[in-house]
């Protein structure tokens, strides 16, 4: 027969009250992050305007013809990997206009030609470090590289924008450049201008 101390009892209600935080953090992380992605295409949007980069089909029209034409996709991880190099496969797959993603191999083939803008946010646990960047069309661009070694006792949250000229079948991945350790909140979204 278990006897359940009055010690066990607390450290069942300390441990119920860790994971609470951790998940409450988690989503904090998510929220700001998906902030930070909607500050980052509108800042890209007006410079766009701003150098007279505006294609007449990027419009919604009454006839909603332009949402049938989007190529775009948001993935995150789904599980964490600690200590691993290589393709990061973000096979949680939240959207995927255009069909151009696969959360099976983590990679993206271009649909059409054009100019897409990647985002990516990798997440540390304290005292861990990722290194990614972005291999689109055969070039290794954009490099992230998020460092939690110092003294914070919380995760570290970095994020890289790209934008490439990817041709029709063209493929791009996120992958690592030395060993890497990322949290699942990691994601990537992707968006043809």
């Amino acid at each position: 027969m278990l006897v359940v101390t009055r010690r066990m009892k607390l450290s069942i209600v300390y441990l119920l009250l860790m994971v609470s935080f951790v998940q409450a953090k988690e989503k904090k992380l998510q929220r700001e992050k998906l902030k930070d992605i909607v500050d980052d295409i509108s800042s890209l949007i007006n410079a766009c305007k701003a150098v007279g980069y505006v294609k007449a089909n990027c419009k919604v029209d009454s006839k909603n013809t332009s949402v049938n034409r989007a190529v775009a996709f948001e993935a995150s991880l789904t599980k964490s990997r600690n200590s691993f190099t290589g393709r990061v496969i973000f096979g949680k797959v939240a959207l995927n206009a255009g069909h151009g993603y696969d959360g099976s191999t983590g990679i993206f083939t271009a649909p059409k030609t054009g100019l897409y803008v990647f985002e990516w946010t990798t997440v540390v646990w304290p005292g861990k470090v990722s290194y990614t960047l972005l291999n689109a069309g055969g070039q290794k661009r954009g490099k992230n590289y998020c460092n939690d070694t110092g003294s914070s006792n919380d995760s570290e949250s970095c994020s890289r924008m790209s934008v490439v000229k990817l041709n029709s079948g063209e493929k791009a991945w996120i992958e690592t450049y030395s060993t890497t350790a990322l949290h699942q909140a990691s994601s990537i979204a992707c968006f043809m201008l």
